[in-house]
């Protein structure tokens, strides 16, 4: 509004010139102020991304490949949450596992269309670009349109909104407003055009309505199925848990089999069947469950999250199975965590010890917390312990060989921890000797030898407050709880924070209560029922549980350093993962 504003004070060129420039300075200005960008430039500046940069750069990765391997008319519209995993790029970690829509516009029509999509996209900007050189500049309604559309524009680089009826309702009516005429009133297609292209428009949006449709009526059904379920978990008497939960599996089964292109529905009703069972300790409802994730996956698409928890459910029945399920999840996400270690445990139960050591330290390659875990007490893992380290120690040795200049620091850092970890000081002091640097490490040795710890050294804000709470014990639970906060920016569980202080308070050395304090998690999918443009359903977990270090992986990190966004390192792991993959196949 404001441009058209200035064309139409006949204002001398050189003011208009001046005005733009001070207006563009102000602009940036105004962009640059803001803390996200300034962050931005900061990160750039020192090679670290932010998370929301990879993540989007991963997005950007996998729509690019999602329109190459199908050049001329993409994966089909809608295609993206239901074939993300299979174009996902296997560098991308931990980072943006599942996605919904590829967070721009580009990229999005690139991905689902194609090159079809992409020559509509360029004919609809010529024809706008030609409309606006016709325009005649006093009509100020028009210009401003054309403002707004360059800025949806812009906007539209870095996300995606068409999904929106109410955006993409707006910016059908501004460029209908824009078609009606040239700036002139004159008519901008013949009327015999216009006609045929109205019914056209009406063609189009009838086959949507019968496509649309079946999709609202499953939804519908779904929906009825979800509060009963919701009434299942709220109600105390047994006998209305029942008869609301069977109404829920009864609703979910008539939306799938209303929608069974969807896997949602499948999958929803699968993770509560298996859930439920295990709770129960119900084998019938876990057969039906594993029954349902097959009923997903059948629908051809790439689904991790019914192969990896059919996986866990196959896990003590059928271990041949949940090897070929963690397998098929593995191969979509290859540095999911959790998925080594799953496929090398249903190899252990077949008796095929030797992969199944290998299997689970490649876990532990990519997830170096994991040897930390006091899941290794069970008796059955605790015989492998020291040879699953050992393998791993090779794996460290393996890598380093190649040389790899991106690589050789984090790898010999990487085997250090595992040293300090099995007690090896010699080989630590070897290490430091040779140029790496620990300072995590010479802190615990500073503390234990009674010297007064470099907090300097640490580059890590939360490790510092975790430090000072131990050499500062009237201080020790504010300190505890502003590590934590600095973290999480949030305050911990009042349960949690006080067994951290009493574990603190009872240990003799900081680096006796470094390797406590056990806490047992789910890895929750956040955001699946988001990404499945579904809010009903409840948020999933992975079935099995898992038990963390919680010193290690909150509060004093970079002991054993696990990053979740590493390409370099996902891509040197990855001939590792393939060859394995293949072998434990045969």
């Amino acid at each position: 509004m404001f441009y058209t504003w200035v064309r139409g004070q006949n204002l001398p060129a050189k003011w208009i010139k001046l005005g733009g420039t001070a207006a563009v300075v102000l602009l940036l200005a105004g962009i640059f102020s803001n803390q996200r960008w300034q962050k931005l430039g900061a990160a750039i500046a020192t090679g670290q991304m932010p998370g929301d940069f990879n993540y989007r750069l991963i997005t950007i990765a996998t729509g690019w490949n999602m329109g190459l391997q199908n050049l001329f008319t993409g994966t089909g519209p809608g295609s993206v949450p239901l074939l993300y995993a299979k174009y996902r790029p296997l560098w991308g970690g931990w980072e943006a596992e599942q996605a919904y829509q590829l967070h721009s516009l580009p990229v999005q029509i690139w991905a689902e269309l194609g090159l079809m999509g992409v020559g509509l996209m360029v004919g609809l900007f010529i024809i706008l670009f030609r409309q606006f050189r016709k325009t005649d500049r006093s009509d100020r309604l028009s210009l401003s349109i054309f403002v707004s559309l360059i800025a949806y524009g812009v906007q539209s680089l870095w996300d995606y909104q068409l999904d929106n009826p109410a955006i993409a309702g707006m910016l059908i009516i501004l460029i209908t407003a824009l078609w009606k005429s040239d700036g002139v009133r004159k008519p901008l297609l013949p009327v015999k055009t216009t006609k045929l292209l109205a019914l056209a428009i009406v063609a189009v949006l009838t086959v949507g309505l019968i496509i649309v449709f079946p999709i609202d009526r499953a939804w519908a059904t779904a929906y009825q199925g979800f509060a009963a379920l919701n009434r299942a978990l709220n109600a105390e008497d047994p006998k209305i848990q029942q008869t609301e939960f069977q109404s829920f599996t009864t609703a979910l089964t008539t939306a799938h089999q209303i929608q069974p292109q969807n896997p949602y529905y499948s999958q929803q009703l699968a993770w509560v069947l298996g859930d439920r069972g295990l709770r129960t300790n119900n084998p019938a409802l876990v057969k039906e469950s594993i029954a349902w994730f097959d009923r997903s996956k059948k629908t051809g698409l790439s689904q991790e999250f019914s192969a990896t928890n059919q996986g866990w459910l196959l896990l003590q029945s059928d271990p041949v199975r949940a090897a070929q399920s963690f397998r098929e999840a593995a191969t979509l996400l290859p540095s999911k965590r959790g998925l080594f270690y799953g496929l090398g445990l249903s190899l252990l139960y077949q008796g095929k010890v030797d992969l199944a050591i290998e299997s689970i330290a490649l876990e532990c390659l990519r997830e170096p917390l994991f040897i930390a875990s006091p899941l290794w007490q069970n008796p059955k893992q605790k015989v492998l312990y020291d040879q699953v380290l050992n393998r791993l120690n090779g794996f460290y040795e393996t890598l380093i060989a190649t040389k790899n200049e991106a690589l050789t620091g984090f790898l010999r850092h990487e085997q250090t921890s595992l040293q300090w970890w099995r007690g090896d000081r010699a080989g630590v002091e070897k290490q430091l000797q040779s140029g790496v640097s620990f300072p995590e490490i010479q802190i615990l040795w500073d503390l234990e030898a009674g010297r007064s710890p470099k907090l300097d050294a640490l580059q890590d804000d939360v490790a510092r407050w975790t430090v000072m709470a131990w050499t500062d014990p009237p201080a020790r639970l504010a300190n505890l709880l502003t590590a934590w906060a600095v973290r999480h920016q949030t305050l911990p569980p009042k349960a949690l924070i006080q067994q951290l202080k009493t574990t603190m308070d009872q240990s003799k050395q900081f680096e006796q209560w470094v390797r406590s304090n056990p806490r047992e998690t789910k890895r929750v999918r956040s955001g699946f029922n988001v990404l499945s443009r579904n809010m009903d359903g409840i948020p999933p977990t992975d079935f099995t549980p898992f038990v963390e270090n919680v010193v290690m992986t909150d509060l004093y990190r970079h002991l054993l350093r696990s990053d979740g966004y590493f390409p370099a390192f996902d891509r040197a792991l990855q001939p590792l993962k393939q060859d394995f993959l293949k072998r434990s196949a045969l």
